[in-house]
């Protein structure tokens, strides 16, 4: 599932140009649609295909509703330091108490013995480590055609990457907040290799990852 940030009457960031996020993020998605549904072993949906509001009860449904293995949420970053620049990858962290920065950190926690946890909770351990390999995938993609913000994935209680079951990642696929980047991400030249790069690291995700699905 490819979830397009924002849309409609939200229109998400917006660049000291006028450039809205939500046109972005659309653009940039309807791309990587196209790249995986153009790979017969890959077939993606999108939670909107036109500059439309769709509430986050209904982009989780329609992830349900499609049976979907993996979730990717396209968004352009922002911040009030217009300098800052970069793409960034995010998974969800376990909960609001605690966030798992790195694989190591997330593999200790996960075989830690004394701790005891329900299936649900088991469930989402699997998952965000599955959605750290594809996070990694794509960032190391991602990193080969724009400066990264970090060097490694994030992670954050995006509501959207609340599906225990299946891997989730959030890309900021540049900040629109600053100047150059907000220039970038109007040119569809930028916006089809931000797309190949989220497409090449979900496809070697996949070839290693999904083979019994």
């Amino acid at each position: 599932m490819i979830d397009p940030g924002h849309g409609g009457e939200d229109p998400g960031a917006i660049g000291k140009y006028g450039t809205l996020e939500k046109n972005v993020s659309l653009s940039i998605s309807k791309n990587l649609n196209k790249l995986i549904n153009s790979d017969k072993k890959m077939k993606s949906y999108m939670t909107r295909k036109e500059d439309k509001f769709i509430s986050l009860n209904e982009r989780l449904s329609k992830t349900y509703q499609t049976k979907a293995n993996l979730l990717v949420s396209i968004h352009a970053n922002s911040c009030r330091n217009r300098n800052a620049v970069g793409s960034s990858v995010f998974v969800s962290s376990f909960n609001d108490r605690r966030s798992f920065y790195s694989n190591n950190i997330l593999k200790d926690y996960f075989y830690f013995k004394n701790q005891k946890v329900n299936r649900n909770q088991t469930i989402k351990l699997k998952t965000i480590q599955d959605s750290f390999k594809l996070g990694n995938f794509i960032l190391k993609k991602i990193s080969k055609i724009n400066k990264l913000h970090k060097r490694e994935v994030e992670t954050a209680n995006f509501i959207i990457l609340g599906i225990p079951e299946i891997p989730s990642v959030l890309v900021e696929t540049a900040f629109i907040s600053n100047i150059e980047e907000e220039k970038k991400l109007n040119k569809l030249q930028f916006q089809k290799k931000i797309a190949e790069s989220i497409f090449q690291g979900i496809k070697i995700y996949s070839e290693t990852n999904l083979k019994n699905l």
